[in-house]
């Protein structure tokens, strides 16, 4: 007798890197780069095969932490582009900006 998955996935993958910024000027910046894949398992696209197709999912990351004064303010820009699981959805991309004051 096979045993059931006790997972909704087969696998998942995940790289990244990160690190202090390229420009000489920029020492405190800091920069990320990141990509993941999602594979659903075989039980999950079966089961959900009659309402709805699945697929892999995968997506990119990329963002810079701007450190403008002393450490006390940071601004971070980042972007995401995910290619989502469900077969028929469209990829969606984001852009997203985040501000830190310290006091």
């Amino acid at each position: 007798m096979k045993a059931a998955n006790p997972t909704p996935l087969r696998w998942t993958m995940n790289l990244g890197v990160t690190g202090s910024s390229p420009i000489a000027s920029r020492p405190r910046d800091r920069f990320g780069l990141a990509y993941f894949r999602v594979s659903a398992s075989e039980a999950l696209r079966n089961g959900l095969a009659p309402i709805i197709g699945l697929g892999p999912e995968q997506g990119a990351e990329a963002f810079y932490t701007l450190d403008a004064i002393s450490g006390r303010l940071r601004e971070t820009l980042t972007g995401q582009i995910v290619d989502p699981v469900i077969k028929s959805a469209k990829t969606a991309a984001f852009l997203g900006l985040r501000t830190l004051v310290r006091f």
